[in-house]
């Protein structure tokens, strides 16, 4: 459902022009589909999310990456944090990644591949099977750790940052993937594909 209504409007989600919900009936949609949505929760469950993501698209007018943060943490929840922690729904990761010792992530591929491309390690908590690959790989590679929800606690995170931060051989193993992807960033990669399957076919 889902998808058919984002392909019937593709221009869902692409622009973030969030303003002041005003009128009555965009006012009644709202409040209707928060109640949809809590019953449905309530009864069903799965995929809820998406369709609180889609609300926010829809009717509020926000981008996708503005969506899912609105939908995932609800900030006053964390409670009082330390001085040098800041939370926040969404913050432009492109700009933050240069300034990162480590990249704590779901293991998406978007993800993994803009932190090794600004020569950051990883520790992933994968949330699905497919970031599971990814994060298996990244450890095969010596680019980070990975560790499962379960295991993720606050001692076990900070083990696995102070770890990641201060092992040379991750540390030496990230640069060069950085300099191999920094390469491969001035050839398009369906070159880099097509030459990589005919030097196996030759």
């Amino acid at each position: 459902m889902v998808a058919l209504i984002t392909l019937r409007n593709n221009g869902i989600g692409h622009l973030h022009e969030t303003h002041l919900v005003t009128g009555v009936p965009r006012r009644v949609w709202i409040i209707a589909g928060g109640c949809i949505l809590g019953f449905y929760d309530g009864f069903f469950g799965p995929g809820t999310g998406s369709f609180l993501i889609l609300l926010f698209a829809w009717l509020l007018k926000c981008d996708f990456v503005k969506a899912n943060g609105n939908t995932s943490v609800d900030l006053k929840s964390l409670g009082p944090l330390a001085k040098n922690i800041n939370a926040t729904a969404y913050l432009p990761q492109l700009d933050i990644l240069p300034c990162a010792g480590v990249a704590m992530t779901h293991g998406g591929m978007g993800t993994t591949m803009e932190a090794l491309s600004f020569g950051v390690p990883l520790v992933i908590i994968p949330q699905m099977p497919e970031q599971a690959l990814t994060a298996r790989r990244v450890v095969e590679l010596g680019l980070g750790l990975m560790m499962t929800r379960d295991e993720a606690t606050p001692q076990s995170l900070m083990a696995a940052v102070e770890h990641v931060v201060g092992d040379a051989t991750i540390q030496s193993n990230v640069a060069l993937m950085q300099q191999q992807l920094d390469v491969r960033r001035h050839r398009p990669g369906y070159l880099l594909a097509a030459d990589t399957v005919e030097s196996y076919l030759a």
